[in-house]
């Protein structure tokens, strides 16, 4: 269930459930908060943080291209600070100009700050970011909700922040990274820890959670308080400065869930086990030093006697264990699976060719004249056009009849009522009058 991070950690710990979880692990862009930690410390439960991708916020912004001068926004962690809490309030400023002098936009331009009106593991990144980087010039608050200054611009999810960014120039918010590249809008370079600026598209996003194992910012016992761990402005010249773990929470003892506690250690064995899938949903995978401390973290989970799961890979048959019943094979599929397997492979096919075709009327129109064709095609879609007309007329003659003879044979059938019923009458007055002529007679 996508729940929210917050939601998803109380619904964890259970404490409306006599301290049984509601679920048999959790999931979220933040870790355990101190308190809740603690709280489970006190009943007696011992849980594990696996991270297992890595996120990146990026800055987006609607700054029309010409007004750029060929160049990126390039803007460091106090400027941000400075524009998010509304103490710059235009594009034109110096400090901006500062950084970026091929910038020419009209003079008193407003910057338009759009952040997210609810709660969001985004908004405790960006600002969890500022709040680090640039502690001095930061004078909000940090966290996944906060007081925003009454001129920034409230918009609900990543889908009212991208739709703003999209119809509104001179505007600044954030997203993540991988859904604000899908849009293609335009990111903000960000100035890192090594005062090197690039963006998140640039950026190796996976090096800030091996810096931060380096720099002792995670627990060295998987138990541990994870509450402090974030991965904000870690050093590396291609380091991005706002990157986040997604993570799960689990018991470290799962005997009590029995072959489902085998189920579980082999999901997230699994999860670790296919980077490709972080791609595929626009995260980057842990570097090799995290998923190291993962797999330890994995042999510390106690399970029961219950069988092991194990992996068949989709490129390497084991034969006969492959076809056990504790198998997770890759080569198992759904007739469903394989539907959806071809329509994207012919999905990718019609993309190859339509992109062709793009490429060979760009170069014919580079090369030739090509006015007698575009006129032919013209010509035969007018002729498309007309025949549609047409039947589109001759249908709608058609329904028009078909209506026209229905009303008619309602009319006939109430007339012919009509009549059987006068007919009715006659036949009783006749009836009536020749009793009365036959009582007269013999009288």
């Amino acid at each position: 269930r996508a729940v929210g991070s917050s939601t998803g950690q109380r619904e964890f710990l259970g404490a409306a459930n006599a301290n049984q979880s509601y679920t048999d692990f959790g999931a979220g862009d933040i870790p355990m908060t101190a308190e809740r930690y603690r709280y489970l410390q006190s009943t007696g439960r011992t849980v594990v943080h696996v991270p297992f991708v890595v996120g990146a916020i990026g800055i987006f912004h609607s700054i029309p291209t010409a007004d750029l001068g060929g160049s990126t926004l390039d803007l460091d962690s106090c400027l941000l600070a400075k524009i998010f809490s509304r103490q710059i309030t235009t594009w034109d400023h110096s400090e901006i100009k500062m950084k970026n002098p091929t910038l020419n936009v009209p003079a008193g331009q407003e910057i338009l700050v759009a952040r997210r009106r609810f709660g969001s593991s985004s908004t405790a990144g960006t600002t969890n970011y500022i709040a680090t980087a640039c502690p001095t010039d930061w004078p909000l608050q940090s966290g996944s909700t906060i007081s925003w200054p009454s001129s920034t611009i409230p918009r609900e999810g990543s889908g009212g922040i991208s739709s703003y960014l999209e119809s509104t120039p001179y505007a600044i918010s954030y997203l993540d990274s991988g859904f604000g590249h899908s849009l293609n809008l335009k990111e903000v370079a960000l100035e890192n820890k090594n005062m090197k600026f690039l963006t998140s598209k640039e950026a190796n996003i996976s090096r800030a959670a091996a810096e931060a194992l380096k720099e002792n910012v995670i627990p060295t016992n998987p138990t541990g308080d994870w509450s402090s761990v974030n991965l904000y402005n870690q050093p590396g010249d291609d380091t991005w400065p706002i990157a986040l773990f997604s993570y799960i929470y689990m018991e470290q003892d799962l005997r009590a869930m029995n072959q489902t506690g085998e189920v579980l250690k082999a999901f997230v064995r699994f999860l670790l086990d296919s980077p490709n899938l972080a791609s595929e949903f626009r995260f980057s995978p842990v570097p090799s030093s995290i998923y190291e401390y993962n797999m330890n973290t994995l042999s510390t989970i106690q399970t029961s006697n219950s069988k092991p799961f194990i992996f068949e890979r989709a490129d390497s048959t084991q034969q006969g264990v492959g076809a056990g019943v504790y198998v997770v094979s890759g080569k198992r599929r759904s007739y469903a699976e394989l539907e959806r397997s071809d329509l994207n492979k012919s999905l990718a096919s019609l993309r190859t060719d339509v992109s062709s075709l793009m490429t060979q009327v760009v170069q014919q129109g580079a090369t030739c004249s090509c006015d007698d064709k575009f006129n032919k095609l013209d010509d035969e879609q007018e002729d498309i056009r007309q025949i549609a007309n047409a039947a589109i007329g001759l249908s709608l003659i058609a329904i028009i009849l078909v209506v026209i003879l229905g009303l008619w044979i309602v009319c006939q059938s109430r007339k012919d009522s009509v009549s059987g019923r006068v007919q009715l009458k006659r036949v009783a007055s006749l009836s009536t009058n020749e009793g009365k002529n036959g009582s007269m007679q013999k009288v």
